[in-house]
């Protein structure tokens, strides 16, 4: 079978499959099951075998290490109508093959995973035959030429991730959820559409990507103003779509939560991606580098910053485990639009380093599916075991769950970027590019690189609440009264198998690294091509970051971890030498009788001075609480009238703020030793931005 019959196979196997499930019904649930898990790892099957088909060729054709790729490994017109300039053409370049295998890898995970955990759904019907329709859409994406009838799957996708949002329709808060998810993310479509439309009927009227990159330079030239207004329209429709903030709050951290966890898995790690996908294609294959590349490189990166900063400092205050992981969401798209828009920035002044940006943002992509996905199948780990989505009634799951809480364990390291977990080399990377490329007017590069650094300290404070809430600590009444469900043959082993890539890909980034950059090759044009060597360097297991001839950064995952492991032994040898016994004790309350619930360490209890430093950027009720605090600092009638006495309106009136600044000032002497440290680094970071800044 040549590679369109595979790819076509794929697409059949899913629709058919989806119709044989809503055939089915919920009269045979056992049946239902098998149908979708077989239809989604056949397809997923197909849909491999043509990525990595794709994917060598585009290997193969590297000559002395330059990539030299064509545009298309697998191009297919399956119809051309005479109504409209469109045509059904299929067009599967190494960025697609990227992007079906991730929705490949993660489809097949999730699928496997939802075998063990529909079995105590009571519709299960609800969620099969939307599952085969949905990853039909994400897949169908990926792979058409025409951005007329990209929108065809694109509305599959968006219609039957729907249904699987409001699957669990009897319960409160549902529906809302869903046609919130419904609403929003159409009006997003909508934007995107007709900046399209824009476009192609000023362009020539072809909806071709390769028409439209054609004739983007001359409309660029003669009417600007048309066409950054359709970019405008097109890149905010497709930030809906991927989640980015403030949009994606809008509906994201509802419909995650409402949907099955298999479902929430496949929506965190492989749909919102598609918005960045569309991204890619128009600002990277159809606009041409020119001086309007750093505005629209700084608003990208602008978008994301803010996306990264706004998601993850909300999801801190977040006590359902699942709307922490969708808040979470919200931030590390922020990373991806991050490396996105310094390399479209840099791509005229620093083509090396806008290759390593964009190498990094797709790689934090492939991380991000890896590792979002298994915290999603995780948190349905968790609801399956206790019934409990809510932060302050869970704990000591470890026991309950032990592979569910050992793949929580590392998908938590590797999204807070520890080493040697993969998020740690995609961060990396973006760090590099962000301030190493920062000359000029694109000093502000700098300014994301230190948001996004200390926003992945925030990342571990938020998976370190998460981790101590449901895996550590003693168990809540909740835990205690749970029976302990099967993990294996079906909850289990998917989760294991995404944890074993987070490591395998933090352990070997070059082999990310390369994917990525692979798939950054029909779209990275612009950059000269630049071979892989010359970017992130010739070894196998060691990882550069080259500007030009000089190396301004070197990871080697495999010696840090080695002098990690043997740190931990030695601290573990001291301890064992001590011989001191070990004893367990009832925890003292000060003499007082309480119950050992009142003591126990719950999500709200972390990081309180932290989360009431940081509450006004996120309460719901922040022009309230503004205007609270003027009323304070207000100076008293009596003072204010005293217009003839300048005690009154000029000294009376300093005062009083400097005292109300003083008393702001002090509320910071908590007593805790952590604050005190925290405000340094605030100091510190401040200081570096007014250094750069006056250096700029």
């Amino acid at each position: 079978m040549n590679l369109q019959m595979t790819l076509l196979a794929g697409f059949a196997i899913l629709f058919v499959g989806a119709i044989v499930a809503w055939a089915v019904g919920g009269r045979h649930p056992g049946w239902l099951r098998a149908i979708g898990l077989a239809a989604i790892l056949a397809a997923a099957a197909c849909f491999g075998t043509v990525s990595i088909h794709v994917l060598l060729a585009t290997a193969t054709t590297t000559a002395g290490g330059t990539a030299v790729a064509p545009a298309a490994a697998l191009h297919l017109i399956l119809w051309q109508p005479s109504l409209v300039p469109a045509a059904l053409s299929i067009r599967v370049d190494a960025l697609s093959a990227f992007f079906l295998l991730v929705i490949s890898g993660l489809s097949a995970a999730a699928a496997w995973f939802a075998v063990g955990y529909t079995r105590g759904m009571a519709h299960p019907a609800r969620f099969y035959p939307p599952l085969l329709l949905f990853v039909f859409g994400m897949a169908g994406v990926v792979v058409l030429d025409d951005f007329l009838f990209f929108f065809v799957p694109w509305e599959f996708m968006a219609f039957a991730s729907y249904l699987l949002v409001v699957s669990h329709r009897e319960q409160a808060g549902s529906l809302a959820a869903g046609f919130r998810y419904f609403f929003v993310t159409h009006a997003g479509t909508l934007a995107a559409l007709f900046g399209i439309a824009l476009l192609a009927g000023a362009g020539g009227g072809s909806f071709g990507f390769g028409s439209l990159a054609a004739s983007m330079p001359a409309l660029l030239a003669g009417r600007p103003g048309l066409a950054h207004v359709a970019l405008l329209l097109i890149l905010l429709g497709f930030l809906v779509k991927a989640g980015c903030y403030p949009f994606g709050m809008w509906w994201l951290p509802a419909a995650h939560p409402a949907a099955p966890s298999p479902a929430s898995a496949l929506l965190s790690g492989a749909m919102i991606k598609l918005g960045l996908y569309g991204i890619l294609r128009v600002f990277f294959e159809i606009v041409p580098v020119g001086p309007w590349s750093l505005a629209w490189g700084l608003a990208i990166a602008g978008f994301g910053t803010v996306s990264l900063f706004a998601g993850t400092v909300t999801a801190l205050f977040q006590h359902d485990s699942k709307r922490l992981l969708a808040w979470s969401s919200i931030g590390q798209v922020g990373y991806m639009l991050l490396g996105f828009g310094l390399a479209l920035g840099l791509a005229a002044s620093h083509p090396g380093l806008a290759a390593v940006a964009l190498i990094g943002g797709l790689f934090h992509l492939l991380n991000h599916a890896c590792f979002k996905g298994l915290l999603f199948l995780g948190a349905g780990s968790f609801e399956l075991a206790t019934g409990e989505r809510d932060l302050d009634r869970l704990g000591g799951l470890g026991a309950v769950v032990p592979f569910a809480s050992v793949a929580a364990v590392v998908a938590s390291a590797s999204i807070a970027g520890l080493p040697p977990f993969n998020g740690f080399s995609s961060k990396w990377l973006l760090y590099h590019a962000s301030i190493w490329g920062s000359e000029g007017s694109q000093v502000a590069f700098l300014f994301f690189g230190i948001v996004s650094l200390f926003i992945s300290a925030v990342t571990l404070a938020v998976f370190v609440e998460y981790l101590g809430s449901t895996v550590w600590g003693p168990p809540s009444p909740e835990v205690v009264r749970a029976a302990r469900p099967r993990e294996v043959p079906w909850t289990g082993p998917a989760q294991l198998v995404l944890a074993a890539a987070c490591l395998v890909l933090g352990l070997l980034p070059v082999a990310g690294a390369w994917l990525s950059y692979l798939a950054a090759q029909p779209i990275g044009v612009a950059f000269g091509s630049p071979a892989f060597a010359s970017l992130l360097g010739p070894g196998p297991l060691v990882m550069e970051v080259r500007d030009g001839a000089t190396v301004v950064g070197t990871w080697s995952p495999l010696v840090v971890t080695a002098l990690l492991g043997a740190a931990f032994g030695i601290a573990l040898a001291i301890r064992h030498s001590a011989g001191a016994s070990r004893r367990r004790t009832a925890a003292w309350a000060c003499g007082a009788v309480v119950e050992i619930e009142q003591l126990r360490f719950k999500a709200r209890h972390y990081y309180t001075p932290f989360k009431a430093l940081l509450r006004p950027l996120v309460a719901p009720a922040l022009p309230s609480a503004w205007l609270a605090a003027a009323r304070q600092l207000r100076p008293s009638p009596r003072v204010v009238t005293a217009t003839l006495n300048p005690d009154g309106w000029a000294y009376g009136p300093m005062v009083s703020g400097l005292l109300s600044a003083f008393r702001w000032l002090s509320a910071s002497k908590v007593g805790l030793p952590q604050v005190y440290p925290a405000w340094n680094l605030i100091g510190l970071v401040l200081s570096f931005v007014v250094l750069f800044l006056l250096w700029g």
